[in-house]
């Protein structure tokens, strides 16, 4: 099943706390595979 995610990209801003791991989740990823 393929899955369409929208990544926030606003420049030099950090991302919210959470929404890294919510879209980690959304894209069945691991902080692990990014490494």
């Amino acid at each position: 099943m393929k899955v369409i995610l929208s990544v926030p990209v606003h420049g030099n801003k950090d991302l919210p706390i959470g929404t890294l791991k919510s879209i980690l989740k959304d894209a069945d990823l691991t902080e692990d595979d990014l490494r």
